[in-house]
């Protein structure tokens, strides 16, 4: 005998809230991977002002994946039914901690290529 109605209607709103707080974790770490791009694409052709402020728009969606990845874990923490760890969230996760790294690397890219224009126009 299968569930009853009732029940499985709860089981998808669980799974709705569920989706609902770990997918700005998702979003913020791709927004912050597309900034840094731009940024990137930006200090190539020698814009860096605009380089600069891409990167702060980088840095600030990944201070709110921070927030929206400590509002999955207060969450889990309230809900404990929601304690196992679903794919959504180790992707997320993934995410957070490589558009993370990315960021490092992309300002020291920057900042040669601010070096080699500053050498060139010697």
């Amino acid at each position: 005998m299968g569930e009853c109605l009732f029940v499985r209607k709860r089981k998808e709103k669980i799974e709705e809230e569920r989706d609902d707080v770990r997918r700005p974790v998702v979003e913020y770490a791709g927004e912050a991977k597309s900034f840094l791009r731009e940024a990137l694409e930006h200090a190539k052709v020698g814009d860096y002002d605009k380089a600069d402020q891409m990167m702060n728009e980088s840095r600030m969606s990944i201070e709110r994946d921070h927030e929206a990845h400590r509002g999955v874990i207060q969450y889990s923490a309230m809900k404990p039914d929601s304690i196992t760890i679903p794919f959504i969230l180790m992707h997320a996760e993934d995410h957070l901690l490589s558009v993370s790294s990315e960021l490092n690397i992309f300002e020291e890219l920057i900042n040669i290529y601010k070096v080699i224009d500053k050498l060139n126009k010697k």
